[in-house]
């Protein structure tokens, strides 16, 4: 064929379309071929790239009533003694799963508490757990009522009054955070109590009682002392930050 004929042949309307056709087509064949070679891979890979249910942010704690737990850390410790005192292996397995805990299970283990606690009120340890789980559920009168119950039947209960003195740190009552101090104090030379916390719930209770200073002291030697995988630590930190900046600002 002469370069004249090739020539006329491309530029003729049905050679041209021709030509359009045929690389439409091997670009539609490329693109198939891309997919088919990139698809096993993909599929592969995404698995992994969904992050593990362990690494999942936790579920927000639901408690009966929809009321939102009280701060101070104790809540955990406290529903796995729960789960051991009412001999839940199932419901234990649950509660050291973060997110998994839903209110069903804590109310039904609430009850079955105060159950206990009702069949056998001379048990110290059961009216206790159940003072500080009435404490966490803003069930604060309850749980004082609990835990004085406690310190009439074992008035030198060092447990007992490092549970009062916790729970009246925390509030705004002058008689009961004088009350608390007073506990502490005693409890500093308990050598069968975490003096961490003693020192911790005498800073909660000197700063409600205006004392800065001394709130700040104790709540230093607290986190001193304080085991790292303690989950107050973090928010006891942030509390002396702030309370160490008003210091400066102050001078």
């Amino acid at each position: 064929m002469s370069s004249q004929s090739l020539i006329f042949w491309i530029r003729h309307p049905a050679s041209i379309l021709l030509i359009i056709v045929l690389v439409i087509l091997l670009v539609i064949m490329s693109e198939q071929s891309r997919q088919a070679t990139t698809a096993q891979p993909l599929a592969a890979i995404a698995p992994t790239t969904m992050a593990p249910a362990a690494l999942q942010p936790p579920a927000k704690l639901a408690l009966p009533g929809g009321r939102a737990p009280a701060t101070g850390g104790e809540l955990p410790k406290i529903v796995s003694r729960l789960n051991a005192s009412t001999g839940n292996p199932e419901a234990m397995k649950q509660a050291g799963t973060p997110g998994r805990l839903q209110a069903p299970d804590l109310g039904s283990l609430l009850g079955r508490l105060e159950d206990k606690v009702k069949a056998d009120p001379g048990n110290i340890n059961n009216r206790l757990l159940l003072a500080q789980t009435y404490n966490e559920l803003g069930l604060g009168d309850k749980a004082l009522a609990e835990v004085r119950a406690a310190l009439e039947q074992a008035p030198d209960h060092s447990r007992a009054q490092l549970v009062l003195a916790s729970i009246l740190s925390t509030r705004q009552n002058v008689a009961g955070l004088e009350e608390a101090k007073t506990l502490l104090s005693g409890l500093q030379s308990r050598d069968d109590i975490k003096q961490y916390l003693v020192s911790m719930y005498l800073g909660d209770t000197f700063i409600r009682l205006g004392k800065h200073k001394e709130a700040l002291t104790n709540w230093k030697q607290a986190l001193d002392s304080m085991p790292v995988t303690d989950n107050r630590r973090a928010r006891l930190q942030k509390r002396i930050a702030e309370l160490s900046a008003k210091g400066s600002d102050a001078g």
